[in-house]
């Protein structure tokens, strides 16, 4: 079930809420009091927990064979656990998830949410024996299904904003477009960074994902391509969040510090990663890059949140 993955969902759902959206709100003026108390934000981090455990789950289930190319000191599924209970696992997972969301559901009386776990149990089912079999767009099935995470930690609370208090704010939607904003940057930085590690992931993979019949980039494409690809996807998340950085604090001439500190946690190891990535051309280095990534994705969220708290949004 991948642990460590299970407690970053967790920590960025509390960092999202707690220290990004709530504190903004706190500034309007008129304390809000989430009705999504911490019980209920709990069962919702247990939900994104619960729903990325399964997918783990039903992906080593589907790749098992792949896997012992790849991978065969960390096959798992057919070995320490039986196939039959890996899948009873799965499911029983999904249908928690969709549970507890009805729960929350409907002590809020807000219903569509409920929509979210459903769709990403289904897109997650459906990754490794049809997706991943269709160049690109197993990774952007993963990576969009991670980019909701941040927005699952806050869909609540915005939603009682809107209907509770946006109107006893002063300038309250223009604070809404401000929370939105922040919330949808670390989305998007989510989807971007994602979207380059499963590429590299399958780089990592590519001896054993083409001997299973999957046309990810690194099979259908080649090493070379797939290396250049993942340096423009990160060009791009580097721009886009230095321009979206750089519009708040040029308003805010006393806060250039900040911007200092965020560009940092951004830069820096968004060019260590471009650098690591420039280097791959083997399974250990395309492995190093993956996790060099993943420090980018921690600094990433740190910067949006010193920006959220610095008032810069």
């Amino acid at each position: 079930m991948r642990p460590i993955n299970l407690l970053i969902v967790a920590i960025t759902m509390c960092v999202t809420r707690y220290l990004v959206v709530l504190p903004m709100a706190q500034k309007a003026g008129v304390g809000m009091q989430p009705e999504l108390g911490h019980g209920g934000f709990l069962m919702l981090v247990l939900v994104a927990v619960l729903l990325t455990a399964a997918g783990n789950i039903i992906n080593d289930y589907f790749d098992q064979r792949v896997d012992q190319i790849n991978k065969p000191e960390k096959v798992i599924v057919g070995k320490k656990i039986k196939r039959r209970v890996a899948i009873v696992l799965h499911q029983a997972f999904n249908v928690l998830a969709v549970l507890l969301t009805s729960a929350v559901c409907a002590a809020n009386d807000f219903w569509w949410p409920l929509f979210i776990p459903i769709a990403v149990a289904t897109l997650l089912w459906f990754y490794s024996p049809m997706f991943k079999k269709m160049w690109l767009v197993g990774n952007v099935v993963v990576a969009l299904c991670t980019a909701v995470v941040p927005f699952w930690a806050a869909i609540f609370d915005l939603h009682q904003m809107r209907v509770k208090y946006v109107d006893q704010w002063v300038d309250g939607e223009h604070l809404m477009g401000k929370i939105d904003l922040v919330v949808g940057l670390i989305c998007l930085a989510s989807f971007l960074l994602n979207l380059i590690r499963e590429a590299l992931k399958d780089a990592e993979d590519v001896v054993g994902d083409a001997s299973g019949d999957y046309h990810t980039m690194p099979v259908v494409s080649g090493l070379p391509s797939t290396v250049r690809y993942s340096q423009t996807v990160l060009t791009i998340y580097l721009v886009l969040m230095v321009f979206l950085m750089m519009r708040p604090v040029l308003e805010f001439e006393s806060n250039k510090a900040y911007l200092i500190i965020s560009l940092a946690l951004i830069i820096v190891p968004g060019v260590a990663s471009f650098v690591m990535i420039s280097r791959c051309d083997t399974k250990a280095s395309f492995a190093r890059a993956s996790t060099t990534l993943k420090w980018t994705m921690l600094m990433g969220l740190i910067a949006v949140m010193v920006l959220s708290r610095m008032s810069l949004y």
